[in-house]
């Protein structure tokens, strides 16, 4: 039979069904936060990382004069060198059904058993790669949407000098160590080297891969192993021009991804201390309204601590029963949002599995942390007096007038009586007050800083479009005279503005070594009108420069010792020139290869291309992805007649896409948190007026008896609970500022290697006001009216 104190503990927990719903959920709702987030460490990343390293992924690519297979062992029996592949590659453009053409990059691969480095697998697990033959390409599965054909059909593709070619897809492939289309914006295919032959590359090799034995992921240690390698191809009579090593080791979004399970982390923690603050209050309530059934249990008999434990195994009945609802829940929603992130980032999840880590993390918030956060009031109501328990009659306890405060809000005057008396009920329970607002507070700070970071990153997002002022972007396959491709830009309906634009690829050597990071050099006039870069550091180009460059924060993340002032050399072509750090610029998103800004006057005289124009970047007159499209398929059409070898156009709105993409996957998550927190805080506010409401039933009844109507006590607790989810919204404006310094710079860190601009967001500033508000209306009106039900009698005889 069960013993008495333990039915008393299945008494309090279904007594009153709406206190205790609203604390296992509260518990619940944080749990299920940090299991959410849990589950990204625990299985997101350990996928991903499954995923990256089961390729034997390249530490290093060497850009050299062409090779063969004779070059490759000698060079693995380099130190450190783990194995080396030699790969072509064939860039052109191919033909999406919409009309428009797409950049495509094909590489030459053998049979796909016989691929030791970045290997390639079945598009869907478990399944086979069909044999590649002539003329046939595979293509990774990421672009199965962009092109929107199956195995069997045809694509079409022009190369460099405008020849079309038709190659089958003999399949999809899975390759997990290039960037999907929405990042890179280029569609990524493997033909066996006879068709890249046939498609104008060569059979010998340009590209060396290479991996190492050990410290796969220690930069410096890949460096130095590829430096070794490098030396070994020159001393072979061959030029390498670059040599490019990105995060060996690691996926390209696993830092990035780190970083938003971090700050998804801190979140889901502090959605816990508000939670642990509902369960302060209730403890404290319940404690507060069972002051007379302690003192008849002390008289007959019980000690504090059987008490103690009464009152916290029922917290742990709370803490179990939320358990209970979220780690179902966090399964279901965990999978649907892992099946999100692994489609997106296009890697293979794992078998269906529970982490033990996340579990017990659950379990730990879900147990230990209500259970702690009972502790202090449950030992301090339980030490009370028999005497000071059984002459307690629960009227008038509390009462208001005798504190500094109180007095504070006596001097408030002017107001409608109703709203007098409602900010004096507010502060009748000043350390509920206190309790309750620390959870609003906290949870309206950081609804409010989540979105301020938004309005930060779309101050970084906007910045980005200074770099693409330009509607459309020409590239040609080699230089033409500007005199010549620019007037026919300028004769095409719907262009207002033209530039021509130079560039190159080059190798920021490292101080007394041959091989470095490699960039991409852009080179727009010195007068431009159409970049506007955002500079954290130093100055942007003057028309005066000569070797100055401004470099930004993807090259600092590969090399972080730069800085403004610094002198470096650049390899390009084969020759070393020396250039000037005048300036750092930044910019949302990845650029493989670092950009780098120079002027096009100079580098058009050290490459020899004074008055030739490589690309040009366009201005129309309508600003719309649809007009932008259309004037691109125009000048290509005038290009194509005259024999101008276009090699690339691309418009605005998909450089936009492709650099916003990464943030706004980011934003949801975050947005995804700071709902998840306001629900929180929202349960917290409605418990917190329930048990207003619940605990002064008496006086209720002790109004009404006295002529008070329904409608009058109705508003007194509304003004009550609007004045209470006031108050904490004008607090939580305060609070979300440190808040959102935090998360600026956690996400300008790990995106831009430089803090975001702390930006103040009205969205959130309105939108936590509006739903405080709905929340304290809604949550002082339900347990108002349930009490109202009751008549007179049954209030006043109410225990």
């Amino acid at each position: 039979m069960t013993s008495p104190r333990w039915r008393k503990v299945l008494k309090d927990l279904t007594s009153n069904k709406v206190r205790t719903l609203l604390v296992i959920f509260t518990i619940a709702v944080g749990v299920f936060a940090v299991g959410f987030v849990g589950d990204m460490f625990f299985i997101t990343l350990p996928d991903l990382d499954m995923n990256f390293q089961r390729v034997n992924p390249h530490g290093a690519i060497l850009y050299t004069d062409l090779f063969t297979d004779d070059l490759l062992p000698s060079l693995r029996r380099v130190p450190g060198v783990g194995e080396v592949e030699g790969r072509t590659a064939a860039g052109m453009r191919v033909l999406r059904p919409n009309g428009e053409w797409a950049t495509i990059s094909i590489t030459g691969i053998p049979p796909v058993e016989d691929i030791r480095i970045d290997k390639l697998f079945p598009a869907q697990p478990g399944g086979t790669i069909a044999p590649l033959g002539d003329r046939e390409i595979y293509l990774e599965r990421s672009n199965q949407s962009v092109l929107q054909v199956a195995p069997g059909d045809f694509i079409t593709v022009e190369l460099p000098d405008g020849t079309r070619r038709q190659l089958k897809v003999a399949d999809y492939v899975y390759d997990v160590t290039n960037p999907p289309f929405v990042f890179a914006q280029a569609v990524i295919g493997f033909a066996s080297p006879d068709t890249i032959v046939w498609l104008g590359g060569s059979l010998d090799y340009s590209q060396l891969y290479m991996t190492v034995l050990d410290n796969k992921t220690d930069e410096a240690h890949v460096r130095q192993v590829a430096e070794a390698v490098a030396s070994k191809v020159e001393d072979s009579g061959r030029q390498v021009y670059f040599t490019f090593i990105y995060q060996p080791g690691r996926h390209f979004a696993a830092d990035i991804t780190a970083a938003l399970g971090s700050m998804m982390m801190f979140l889901g923690l502090l959605s816990v201390g508000v939670s642990a603050f509902l369960v302060i209050n209730t403890m404290n309530a319940l404690i507060n309204q069972q002051v007379r059934q302690i003192g008849v249990m002390k008289a007959v008999g019980a000690r504090t601590w059987q008490l103690v434990g009464m009152y916290l195994f029922l917290t742990l009945f709370f803490g179990l029963l939320a358990l209970a609802i979220a780690i179902p829940l966090g399964i279901v929603l965990g999978s649907v949002s892992n099946g999100g992130i692994t489609g997106f980032l296009n890697f293979d999840p794992g078998p269906f599995r529970l982490a033990p880590q996340g579990l017990f993390l659950q379990s730990f918030v879900a147990l230990v942390i209500p259970v702690a956060a009972a502790v202090f009031p449950v030992i301090r109501g339980t030490r009370i007096t028999v005497r000071e328990a059984i002459t307690n009659y629960g009227l008038g306890r509390g009462g208001f007038g005798q504190g500094r405060i109180d007095r504070l809000v006596e001097l408030v005057r002017g107001l409608p009586r109703p709203i007098l008396i409602s900010i004096r009920n507010t502060f009748r329970r000043k350390a509920r007050l206190v309790l309750t607002l620390s959870a609003l507070v906290l949870a309206g700070g950081i609804f409010i800083g989540v979105f301020n970071l938004r309005a930060a990153l779309n101050v970084a997002i906007n910045e980005t479009f200074g770099y693409i002022l330009s509607d459309v972007n020409v590239s040609f396959g080699r230089a033409y005279r500007l005199q010549r491709v620019l007037p026919m830009a300028l004769e095409v309906p719907g262009v207002v503005e033209a530039e021509a634009w130079g560039g190159a690829l080059g190798s920021v050597l490292r101080p007394g070594e041959d091989t470095g990071t490699q960039v991409s050099l852009l080179a727009p006039p010195a007068d431009s009108t159409l970049i506007k870069a955002s500079i954290t550091s130093g100055r942007w180009l003057t028309p005066q420069d000569e070797n100055a460059i401004v470099i930004g924060n993807a090259m600092l993340a590969a090399r972080p010792e730069l800085k403004v002032g610094d002198d470096v050399t650049i390899d390009i072509d084969g020759v070393k020139h020396d250039w000037q750090i005048v300036g750092v610029y930044r910019i949302v998103g990845n650029t493989i290869p670092p950009l780098v800004y120079a002027n096009n006057e100079y580098l058009a005289q050290i490459t020899h291309t004074t008055d030739r124009a490589t690309s040009l970047r366009v201005v129309t007159t309508q600003h719309d992805a649809a007009s932008q499209k259309q004037v691109a398929r125009d000048l290509e059409a005038v290009f194509k007649a005259a024999g101008v070898d276009v090699s690339q156009i691309v418009i605005g709105s998909d450089l936009i896409q492709s650099n916003t993409s990464t943030t706004d996957v980011l934003v949801l998550f975050l947005m995804i948190m700071a709902v998840l927190i306001a629900l929180v805080g929202g349960l917290g506010m409605a418990s917190t007026m329930s048990i207003n409401v619940f605990e002064r039933t008496r006086e209720i009844g002790v109004m009404r008896a006295i002529g008070a109507s329904n409608s009058d006590i109705l508003r007194l607790v509304i003004f009550e609970g609007m004045f209470i989810g006031v108050l904490s919204w004008l607090l939580g404006t305060l609070v979300a500022i440190p808040i959102a310094y935090v998360l600026d710079y956690a996400v300008g860190i790990s995106m831009l290697q430089s803090p975001l601009n702390y930006v103040f967001s009205l969205d959130g500033f309105i939108i936590w006001l509006v739903l405080v508000l709905v929340i304290a209306i809604t949550a002082s009106a339900i347990p108002a009216r349930n009490a109202m039900r009751l008549t007179v009698r049954e209030i006043l005889a109410y225990e």
